[in-house]
């Protein structure tokens, strides 16, 4: 069993019901046609989403954001997997150990041919577990616009895992 695929997008319907946010704002339109959670630049007050891996496999996950050319902030995204077997403290000692010490999402588009549009863009976050899965998307630099997420991607047969972003113990 290759564990199937899950995409979640409300780039453009503005709607989903599988992903969960600490964002005060929610889902926003920032154009016509257009939404995301916007995770703006706050001191230490990561936004969270809550996605939840169906599959009895462990998925690569990934965020698609919006990109562009030093107009969306880079931020430091940590995934922190469901706990064992309802162990609620495990998910807390994974927090304050940092076991994982976060990916930095990199907005920049690369594509040169696409440098003057505003376009989303997948970038690899780590592998979800099955159960809830809680990513924490913290911001690391003001920019003229907030950090737009605009989807989630569960995907074994995508080739997520290359579009690997720093580490940033690197």
């Amino acid at each position: 069993d290759d564990g199937g695929d899950r995409c979640i997008s409300w780039f453009g319907s503005g709607e989903s019901s599988q992903v969960h946010s600490n964002n005060e704002g929610g889902i926003v339109s920032f154009a016509p046609s257009k939404f995301a959670i916007e995770v703006a630049t706050r001191d230490d007050h990561p936004t969270t989403l809550e996605i939840n891996n169906p599959f009895d496999v462990t998925m690569p996950l990934g965020l698609t954001a919006m990109s562009h050319v030093k107009v969306y902030p880079k931020a430091v995204v940590t995934l922190t997997p469901p706990p064992n077997n309802g162990d609620t403290n495990n998910v807390m000692r994974q927090n304050e150990n940092n076991q994982n010490s976060g990916m930095l999402l990199d907005p920049f588009n690369r594509n040169k041919g696409l440098r003057r549009n505003h376009v989303t863009q997948s970038h690899f976050i780590g592998y979800a577990k099955p159960g809830r899965n809680i990513i924490s998307i913290l911001p690391i630099e003001k920019t003229k616009e907030p950090l737009r997420i605009t989807g989630v991607v569960m995907c074994r047969q995508c080739g997520l895992e290359e579009m690997v972003p720093s580490s940033i113990d690197q």
